[in-house]
């Protein structure tokens, strides 16, 4: 589980679900990619201080193939920024299952408008892969931690290895 921020002053935290259609894939341990997602992101839930403000933005699940308009776009906050929100967070990560393209740089550019320019701000972001559209996902996570120091971007990764690899880690590195 990536740290949360600090129990002083927990700040605002956006969790970013992949959607997209390798979700489905074998994670290893004969499940797929979206149980294991499902399953870290309901630990983070638990996991977090009673006062921490969290989201989730999901991306992949409403447009399926990448000549659709609105492919790369496709990213969408289904839980507003709120300390109450719990039970909302866990039926919402339950309901989505693997569907289209993975507009990763965007889905993380839209985590950053969530979460607003001041204060301590985290983003996780739960993927298995290469992003399949523009913006490059380690070019959003430069722009998001050169916006403030208080900015953070975790990243799980979920079978992932050469190039996917490489993004993801690139991702958590320019995110702080």
């Amino acid at each position: 589980t990536p740290d949360a921020p600090t129990a002083e002053s927990p700040g605002k935290l956006v969790l970013v679900l992949d959607a997209s259609g390798s979700m489905g894939e074998p994670a290893g341990g004969g499940g797929t990619r979206i149980a294991a997602a499902k399953k870290a992101l309901d630990e983070v839930v638990d996991a977090l201080p009673d006062d921490q403000e969290v989201a989730l933005r999901v991306f992949g699940s409403e447009v399926e193939f990448a000549d659709q308009p609105g492919a790369c776009e496709d990213s969408e906050r289904v839980v507003d920024l709120g300390t109450d929100n719990r039970d909302e967070l866990r039926s919402a990560v339950r309901d989505y299952e693997p569907f289209g393209e993975t507009p990763t740089g965007y889905a993380l550019r839209e985590a950053g408008k969530d979460l607003g320019g001041e204060g301590p701000r985290s983003i996780i972001l739960v993927s298995d892969g290469e992003p399949t559209c523009d913006p490059d996902p380690c070019e959003v996570a430069r722009e998001l931690s050169a916006d403030g120091v208080d900015v953070r971007i975790d990243v799980v990764g979920l079978s992932v290895s050469g190039a996917a690899r490489e993004t993801l880690e690139c991702v958590a590195d320019e995110g702080n």
